[in-house]
């Protein structure tokens, strides 16, 4: 699932907010996070400066290079590895049509990148993802030693007094 339509809307005066949004792929860059300006409310007159609160992201890819996973010699004949014409490797199958096609539609570069077990496995998450999984978890064991060890009124505050759960062990 993409989430394509982000706005954002922050105050910048008395009397205005700014709607941004983002746009990843456009004309001077790829992967771009910073906020766009798409719209301004006046609260005065309680009106928007246009008509414009959703602008389309993925129409036109600008050349941004998108990477293609696939899991080699698991999806025969979907997505295969062969020689091109200059013996060098290639992608190749109907999968694989199918993502160029889309990519000449929606202006982008397809980049390959072949997945073994371990990839398929850990590749979908980013660093950040699973430094935040490991807080997580990280801070979910503290809590659970704190109310093993804590007293009865901390135990109150953590789970609530009225929370009927398994009987603690003392």
């Amino acid at each position: 699932m993409m989430t394509e339509n982000v706005n954002l809307v922050m105050k910048n005066d008395d009397e205005n907010s700014d709607l941004f949004t983002f746009l990843p792929f456009n004309e001077k860059n790829c992967n771009d996070i910073r906020p766009v300006k798409i719209n301004t409310f006046n609260s005065k007159i309680k009106k928007w400066k246009s008509r414009k609160f959703h602008v389309k992201k993925t129409k036109n890819l600008f050349g941004c290079p998108l990477i293609v996973g696939y899991a080699a010699g698991t999806s025969d004949p979907a997505t295969m590895i062969c020689n091109d014409s200059k013996g060098n490797l290639e992608l190749a199958g109907i999968e694989f049509d199918v993502v160029l096609e889309i990519s000449k539609r929606l202006n982008f570069t397809p980049k390959s990148d072949e997945y073994g077990d371990f990839e398929k496995l850990f590749r979908p998450f980013t660093a950040d993802v699973w430094l935040a999984l490991g807080i997580i978890i990280l801070l979910a064991l503290i809590i659970i030693i704190i109310e093993e060890l804590s007293s009865e009124k901390i135990y109150n505050f953590l789970i609530g007094d009225k929370i009927r759960l398994p009987k603690r062990r003392n």
